[in-house]
């Protein structure tokens, strides 16, 4: 009697185990694609990061280019022209200071990839400690329902072999 007591325990607390299994397995998923989605907005920054430095330098090479030619053929207007040219340059070096701070993005996104993947392990290790946790109460269980009876013999009288017929009924066994 006792015996089935324990096995209604812990087969209680293999399915608040199993439960607790498929929510970790849910967040693993939510992570996951978490991390997918930061992976592909990191690439997406840096590949557009290079692209415009790569542009911005190259336009900022034309300008300095263009201001050293204006200065060599001294034109009428050569202060105007490279005042507006020197504002050009100035725009695309700011334009590439704003650049490092869509690094600091990326860099925010990496440290944000690298929590996920903490997350990740956190779950994939509760997952493990569970499955280990139902393991052992389905050994223990197997244990409880495999151990043997005990054979006995007594010898009772005609009273109590009638109340030992009533329990049998009763009970099944």
């Amino acid at each position: 009697m006792e015996n089935s007591k324990k096995i209604a325990d812990n087969k209680q607390l293999i399915e608040r185990f199993e439960k607790i299994i498929a929510s970790s397995k849910s967040m693993i998923f939510e992570l996951e694609h978490e991390m997918a989605e930061n992976e592909v907005k990191i690439a997406d920054f840096l590949l557009e990061i290079q692209e415009e430095r790569s542009a911005t330098k190259e336009k900022i090479k034309k300008l300095h280019s263009q201001l050293k030619s204006i200065t060599s053929e001294q034109p009428e207007n050569v202060e105007e022209k490279s005042l507006e040219i020197k504002e050009k340059i100035n725009v695309g070096e700011n334009h590439l200071k704003r650049l490092k701070e869509k690094e600091k993005k990326v860099l925010f996104l990496e440290k944000r990839k690298e929590q996920l993947v903490n997350k990740l392990n956190k779950e994939k290790d509760n997952i493990e400690y569970m499955s280990s946790k139902i393991e052992k109460l389905l050994k223990v269980n197997f244990e409880l329902l495999d151990n043997p009876s005990h054979q006995i013999k007594v010898t009772l009288n005609y009273e109590e072999n009638l109340i030992l017929e009533e329990l049998v009924k009763r009970e099944g066994s």
